[in-house]
């Protein structure tokens, strides 16, 4: 018998690539499970949907607008932020983030890279003000080949024009995903305060294993609101006879499309009505669920309408962050001193986020770019003015004095 899934409503897109590296019953390419993958990647997930459900709560129920997260592009950069903290700062990243695993991290994205055939990309980037020293570990981690490889550039921030470096920030970011975004705005940086950006940036694109006809696609009404009243038309995609795994999470419709690579889309049919997707995304276990659901169900020749697809968004992650209890890494209490300075130096001032998907009758690509702007509290950092008489001491590379001087008129007499 075949099942039809019609998507002519709102849907919710969610662990649309909930495969991102190898799990506890996958081979890694040296041929054996490394241990705790799976606990890894369900604290990967966890910490998504949380974000994603954090970022939908925060929109006016009143407009009609897509929320995105490309967690590639989030997750990693979190984590190479969290490890900078100390203290309380970092017990709550840790409580929303899950176990900082980097290795893990750095598994699923060269899983991704390596894997023939999808096209997956992904970097990091550090602009770091001139008279900031990043501690050693730290700036080893984000710049170091086996971890996050992020390219570092030098930045005067006390003298940065805002406009030129969001610019730099956002062309850097738009040549990797290979789309046209601004994840930063003149506005967001702070200056002369900023002292630190870290931006990471993701693209993967993928085919349907079984493409969709292009001759099928068709106008057809799209409804926004619960009562099913009011609609648009777009552009419907169909395609009869495709094996797929169908589903129900509470009472709402999923259904999981293969891709090449071992890629799968999934797509819960939530409806317009916004409540209910809220009461969906609060559920701490609803990836899990929709696994266990699709799990259960055979995979069976059904009929699939969606539509195509292209849509850009950009999230403040902030508040969310803030909702979810990482309030300290935003406040005067914060210790970033893993990072650089003593406890109370630096600042977590912005946290930005574009997130990307488009697909058609072939297949499709999701992309995404963060950044994160650590600021200092008063503007300067710890320093010193030798507006007064002084010694001066110049030393050989082995410490041999090589000069000694006191200056009290430093133009001379």
């Amino acid at each position: 018998m075949v099942g039809a899934f019609a998507t002519a409503c709102s849907l919710l897109l969610f662990a649309a690539l909930a495969r991102l590296g190898p799990t506890d019953g996958q081979a890694t390419k040296e041929g054996a499970a490394k241990p705790g993958a799976a606990e890894s990647t369900a604290a990967w997930n966890r910490a998504a949907a949380r974000l994603f459900a954090g970022s939908c709560l925060r929109e006016a129920a009143d407009e009609p607008r897509n929320v995105g997260l490309f967690v590639p592009a989030v997750v990693p950069l979190l984590h190479a932020v969290a490890e900078g903290t100390r203290g309380a700062t970092r017990e709550q990243l840790v409580a929303l983030l899950g176990p900082l695993d980097h290795e893990a991290n750095q598994e699923r994205l060269r899983s991704l890279a390596g894997n023939e055939a999808v096209s997956f990309a992904s970097g990091f980037k550090l602009w770091v003000d001139q008279a900031l020293e990043p501690n050693r570990p730290w700036l080893d981690l984000v710049t170091g080949s086996e971890r996050y490889a992020a390219e570092l550039e030098r930045v005067d921030f006390a003298h940065a024009d805002a406009a030129r470096l969001a610019a730099d920030v956002n062309q850097w970011a738009t040549r990797l995903v290979e789309r046209d975004l601004r994840v930063l705005e003149p506005a967001d940086l702070h200056l002369p305060l900023v002292r630190l950006i870290l931006a990471s940036a993701a693209r993967v694109e993928w085919k349907w294993i079984r493409p969709f006809d292009a001759r099928e696609t068709r106008p057809q009404p799209f409804f926004r609101g619960p009562d099913r009243k009011v609609s648009v038309d777009v552009p419907m995609m169909r395609r009869h006879e495709i094996l797929l795994r169908l589903a129900a999470v509470d009472g709402v419709p999923c259904a999981e499309l293969l891709c090449d690579g071992g890629l799968k889309l999934v797509l819960v049919k939530v409806g317009g009505d916004r409540a209910r997707r809220d009461e969906l995304l609060s559920k701490a276990d609803l990836v899990e669920r929709i696994d266990a659901a699709l799990a259960a169900s055979r995979a069976s020749l059904a009929e699939i309408e969606l539509p195509k697809v292209k849509s850009q968004t950009k999230h403040d992650l902030r508040p969310v962050l803030e909702s979810a209890g990482a309030t300290l890494p935003f406040s005067p209490q914060a210790d970033l001193s893993g990072l650089a300075g003593p406890p109370g130096l630096l600042y977590l001032d912005v946290l930005r986020h574009v997130c990307g998907v488009e697909w058609d009758e072939k297949g499709g690509r999701a992309y995404g770019a963060s950044a994160a702007g650590v600021a200092t509290r008063g503007g300067r950092l710890p320093g010193i003015c030798f507006d007064e008489p002084f010694l001066a001491l110049l030393r050989g590379a082995d410490g041999t004095l090589l000069l000694l001087e006191w200056i009290e008129e430093p133009a001379g007499a």
